[in-house]
């Protein structure tokens, strides 16, 4: 059998990482190596693991680029003000993670979801509010 390369060995570290923080379970990396044809990340060329960390860090970034968005929107709605290190700072209590960049996608995911639904139920509520105080100016 062939000896592991150092940079191999990174890769595959790395790999696993980011399986972990993307919150992928067995049959989620399983699938990810039967689409190479392969049983173990050990049987993964260098050329393909780097193309497969490079995937698994975008998908990340994108859901931690949709947090920061989510909850700025929220921000806004409820007019309070925004910066980038409150929000990351509310995204961390919400995962109960003390690091932004080791959230889960998985937990990012929810996040993003609730702080969305919290927008739109703040923008509904202004609207019914809206309508309301017409309806009683027009019945005084």
């Amino acid at each position: 059998m062939n000896k592991l390369t150092d940079y191999k060995k990174s890769l595959i570290k790395q790999y696993h990482t980011l399986c972990t923080i993307n919150g992928l379970n067995k049959d989620d990396r399983d699938s990810i190596l039967s689409g190479f044809g392969v049983e173990s990340s050990l049987e993964l060329t260098e050329v393909q693991l780097s193309f497969t960390i490079e995937k698994l860090q975008k998908d990340g970034n994108t859901w931690r680029k949709r947090v920061i968005a989510a909850i700025g929107g929220w921000l806004r709605a409820t007019g309070k003000t925004e910066n980038i290190n409150l929000i990351k700072s509310i995204a961390c209590r919400c995962a109960q993670n003390e690091d932004f960049n080791k959230i889960p996608v998985s937990r990012l995911r929810d996040i993003y979801y609730e702080f969305t639904n919290k927008a739109k139920t703040i923008d509904n509520i202004s609207e019914v509010m809206a309508d309301e105080l017409k309806n009683s100016i027009y019945q005084n």
